[in-house]
């Protein structure tokens, strides 16, 4: 993806991976609502592309875990068939790592204003999935 700051193009992309554990308040109901929780580690570079300062820092690597909440419902058509419908929230809990300082370039704080922007952004997910059991 790309984000544009007021002088240059910054492209950033993010690696993430995580778990969640899954209650089903009913297992034997054609509908079964469930509640989800989990945690995710994030992994992310911005780079600025096209940089006018090239002098200074132009690229930042980031990471931080992230945990939420994922309320649902799982629906059985058939045997086989299901349908599963959710509302996830992610927030994050902790960032990894050193803290950037500014260290006085326009690149520096374009960079990290970038990442704590990313960084503190929560997120609302609405899902819908298909299911084949076998």
């Amino acid at each position: 993806g790309y984000y544009y700051s007021a002088n240059d193009e910054i492209s950033y992309n993010e690696f993430n991976f995580g778990g969640h554990a899954k209650f089903y308040f009913s297992r034997a109901a054609k509908i079964k609502p469930f509640l989800s929780l989990g945690t995710k580690v994030h992994f992310g570079n911005f780079k600025i592309e096209t940089p006018r300062d090239s002098f200074n820092n132009t690229e930042l690597s980031y990471r931080y875990v992230s945990g939420g909440a994922t309320l649902g419902a799982e629906v059985n058509f058939a045997k086989e068939f299901g349908v599963q419908l959710a509302l996830n929230y992610d927030k994050n809990i902790f960032r990894m790592g050193e803290e950037d300082e500014y260290a006085g370039s326009a690149n520096d704080y374009v960079l990290n204003n970038q990442a704590k922007n990313l960084e503190g952004a929560d997120s609302f997910t609405l899902g819908l999935g298909l299911s084949y059991l076998f």
